[in-house]
């Protein structure tokens, strides 16, 4: 999710721009995303832009038990700092950090949310994928009859 961000760098420090989130603007390969809504904050600070988003996602998920796809809500709450290039031109030790994923960068006036969306779906997906919690499994059918 490829979001510019207009003026708001030649903003006052502390300026805000609010961007509701739909579907549409997510893509994801690893997941697939049915429905989504949600808010993003986008606030100038010193050293770039921090993203404050609440986005609730419903992605078709697989159960663990029966195989059978179900839809599973997610809500991301996040917080993440897209760095401006020029901030970290100042700060040095920061430049060995620069490639890892803890790292996101301004680049042509826009932040790509991607990668953030896509740990913070990681962090927030059961550990287990169950449709149901009493999921009794694939032999569920064999005991039926």
């Amino acid at each position: 999710m490829l979001l510019p961000l207009g003026n708001l760098l030649k903003s006052a420090t502390g300026s805000i721009k609010r961007h509701d989130v739909f579907k549409d603007e997510i893509e994801l390969d690893e997941f697939d995303i049915v429905s989504s809504e949600g808010v993003l904050w986008l606030t100038k600070i010193n050293m770039g832009i921090w993203a404050n988003s609440k986005i609730d996602l419903t992605i078709l998920c697989k159960c663990d038990r029966c195989l059978n796809s179900y839809n599973q809500r997610i809500n991301i709450e996040s917080d993440d700092i897209y760095y401006n290039f020029d901030y970290l031109g100042k700060n040095p030790e920061t430049y060995d950090r620069i490639d890892s994923h803890e790292f996101f960068l301004i680049k042509d006036n826009m932040i790509e949310l991607t990668e953030s969306l896509r740990q913070n779906i990681f962090v927030n997906l059961p550990i287990k994928l169950l449709c149901d919690l009493n999921c009794e499994g694939m032999d569920k059918n064999s005991k039926k009859k």
